[in-house]
């Protein structure tokens, strides 16, 4: 996957088949340029040519993001997204300048945001214009990173952002933003936030070495260990199941950056614990492990969001 590309339009778009694609059974019985429907697109350059069967163009490149925002009619919550997770990338701050970061991104579009309609909407303001205000950027723009991975609309409010210090606040709307660039936790919870999935670093795979440290075993560890023995073990919650012929017990799967996990909840248990195995999408869960049929799976007894494990004095199983 190629990062520093544009990433292609999700919805209709026209392809064009290649010499290669002219006569593959995957494009059979299709017109000679089809519109296909494009759910979730990605830039791929494969190594040998031969491989693509058919590419897509999707317009005019853009000069830069304020002439993204004057071409396209995003609202400026849709633009910030687009910045935050990564798809200006491939766009220069100013017509013919670097590439923009996504915190330099973050920073042009809000600059862009802000541009009347009209004749100027495509004309880039000096770089000596001090024209933005400190609330846009910090609800965005957090200084710093915080010590546990965390997106905000799935774990927990995000924590209230730090006030901006002075000479942020005088500071001319430049190309670069003299905010911190985004660290690997930012980036992949922008991405979550965003898009809903990562082609980063898994969320679980950022706090590793400190799970480790609490003796937080990952899914693929999990079969090599004795039945019987307590373990702790945690991932995020991608399902959270309570049939009807379960006599109320309850089932989770935790992703982590090697597997999943399978965790089961007796009806008291889940009572006493409703509210992080329901509320925390990064969950922790230490209780018996037991195996049967060929299938692994830990007995929960006790549960900790990700926060909350974290902060547990240190512990070994043995």
């Amino acid at each position: 996957l190629e990062t520093t590309l544009p990433v292609p339009h999700m919805g209709w778009n026209e392809v064009v088949p290649s010499e290669a694609g002219r006569g593959h059974p995957l494009l059979a019985g299709l017109p000679a340029t089809p519109h296909v429907y494009f759910v979730h697109s990605y830039v791929c350059v494969p190594d040998d040519p031969a491989w693509v069967l058919a590419s897509t163009d999707y317009g005019a490149p853009f000069a830069s993001i304020g002439d993204l925002a004057a071409r396209v009619p995003l609202r400026r919550d849709e633009l910030a997204t687009l910045a935050e997770i990564g798809a200006c990338a491939s766009l220069p701050l100013r017509p013919g300048a670097e590439r923009a970061t996504r915190r330099a991104a973050l920073w042009q579009a809000e600059a862009a945001s802000r541009r009347p309609p009209g004749l100027f909407a495509h004309v880039d303001p000096p770089e000596d214009t001090p024209e933005w205000d400190s609330k846009a950027v910090g609800e965005r723009g957090r200084l710093g990173s915080g010590g546990v991975f965390s997106f905000s609309n799935q774990i927990s409010p995000a924590p209230k952002s730090p006030p901006l210090p002075a000479k942020l606040l005088a500071a001319p709307l430049t190309g670069l933003s003299p905010l911190p660039e985004m660290t690997d936790r930012e980036r992949t919870a922008a991405d979550l936030r965003g898009t809903g999935m990562t082609v980063g670093p898994h969320p679980v795979a950022l706090e590793r070495e400190r799970l480790q440290k609490l003796g937080v075993r990952s899914a693929v560890e999990l079969p090599r260990l004795r039945g019987g023995q307590r373990v702790r073990t945690g991932g995020l919650c991608i399902v959270r199941q309570r049939p009807g012929t379960a006599k109320g017990f309850v089932f989770l799967s935790l992703e982590d950056e090697t597997g999943i996990a399978n965790i089961v909840i007796d009806p008291p248990t889940f009572e006493r614990n409703r509210r992080p195995v329901l509320c925390s999408a990064l969950l922790v869960v230490e209780g018996r492990l037991e195996k049967a049929d060929g299938v692994t799976s830990v007995k929960g007894d006790r549960f900790w969001s990700l926060e909350d494990a974290l902060s547990l004095p240190s512990r070994d199983f043995r």
